[in-house]
């Protein structure tokens, strides 16, 4: 184990759960010294509190206040696995794709549009060029202007350990 590393992944589990806890809608609680060092560490006492109190690694990223935010989330994506999910442009749009990888880490980011998915669901290469496709680290955002229609944004981590990752979709219609 790297020195803090089991710290900083003690400290994700516990903003991981106090999220999902806040994203239920529920009233902040007080965490038992027990509980709080089975999240935390030891010597720990921990307060989960209610939505928008938690601070998120996307915080620093301005967003536009005309976006209109459709995901936002925080996965570990396993080694050598890739994490995604669906997004739906009902008209052309600017979509951009807030993302904070582990640091130290990095990811390969993938928009695909819906024929090219369904390609590669076939086990087949997808005809022409992804509207997105690099590789990712750090705290950073990436734009990409995209015509109504249904998309694939993926994640794919090649390490052999997992990876950190914080993300948050968002559109501005054109």
């Amino acid at each position: 184990v790297v020195p803090g590393e089991e710290r900083r992944d003690a400290f994700n589990r516990g903003t991981c759960i106090a999220r999902r806890v806040a994203q239920q809608g529920k009233t902040p609680m007080m965490v038992s010294r027990r509980q709080a060092t089975g999240i935390l560490g030891a010597g720990s006492l921990g307060v989960i509190l209610a939505p928008g109190a938690l601070a998120s690694p996307l915080d620093g990223l301005k967003l536009d206040p005309r976006a209109r935010v459709d995901r936002e989330e925080t996965v570990t994506i396993g080694p050598e696995q890739a994490h995604g999910s669906d997004a739906e442009c009902p008209r052309r749009a600017v979509f951009t794709l807030d993302f904070a990888v582990q640091s130290g880490r990095q990811l390969l980011l993938l928009i695909l549009t819906a024929e090219q998915y369904r390609a590669v669901l076939k086990g087949l290469p997808p005809a022409g060029e992804p509207p997105l496709h690099e590789r990712i680290q750090g705290t950073a955002s990436r734009s990409v202007t995209l015509r109504a229609g249904e998309y694939f944004v993926g994640f794919r981590n090649a390490f052999s350990s997992p990876v950190l990752l914080t993300y948050r979709t968002s559109w501005i219609d054109l």
